[in-house]
């Protein structure tokens, strides 16, 4: 990872870069990262579950086939769902006081 302030060699080679020179903006990258993938698993469990459970059930008429298709698309936007609630709860970190301290310090 480099920091903003860092030299061009560093920030064209690095996995990421931190535009500020502030070292939170590492352990608020960090912390992104794994809300992320906290998120990406929950999504991918709920999108099984929905999925596994009901389209068997409607292949062999236990369910109406409806029923799978309105599973598959609630597993949609439970899964847009998860993804806008990880934004908005980190675009609203980077618009906190802090943040805007650290920007205004600049």
């Amino acid at each position: 990872m480099a920091m903003g302030a860092g030299a061009a060699v560093a920030l064209e080679t690095a996995g990421t870069a931190a535009l500020r020179d502030d070292p939170m903006a590492i352990v608020e990258a960090i912390e992104i990262g794994r809300a992320t993938m906290r998120t990406i698993s929950m999504n991918f469990f709920w999108a099984l579950a929905y999925n596994v459970a009901l389209v068997p059930l409607a292949a062999f008429g236990i369910v109406a086939p409806i029923y799978a298709a309105a599973a598959m698309g609630a597993s949609s936007l439970f899964v847009v769902g998860n993804a806008m609630l990880l934004t908005r709860s980190y675009s609203s970190k980077a618009n906190s006081p802090r943040a805007q301290a650290a920007t205004n310090a600049e």
